[in-house]
């Protein structure tokens, strides 16, 4: 996988100004949404990233001025079963009791 230092976008081409980074190194990226810190290799490892560590402290203040996800909508089974009992609810008496 390839970055981008400045950007933080990744890509799974080579392309100018990108890092490469191991497969190891792109589950540390990933797991800390872009915020880690890449030390770059030169000469022969030059355009690789010798080590990515987690910057914690960026991640961390990101982290706390996101939204609150919404909640995922009900799921077709949780839907059928809401449908399912307040249409025995009707069969036994009324609305009221949904």
């Amino acid at each position: 996988m390839y970055v981008d230092l400045k950007s933080r976008s990744n890509q799974s081409t080579p392309a100018p100004g990108l890092v490469e980074l191991t497969e190891e190194q792109f589950q540390v990226y990933l797991s800390h949404n872009g915020f880690v810190k890449v030390t770059v290799g030169e000469g022969e490892q030059a355009g690789k990233a010798l080590e990515v560590t987690p910057d914690t402290e960026a991640w961390e203040a990101w982290k706390t001025v996101q939204p609150e996800p919404e909640p995922a909508p009900p799921t077709m089974e949780e839907r059928l079963s809401a449908l399912e009992s307040a249409t025995l609810a009707l069969m036994m008496g009324g609305i009221s009791d949904v």
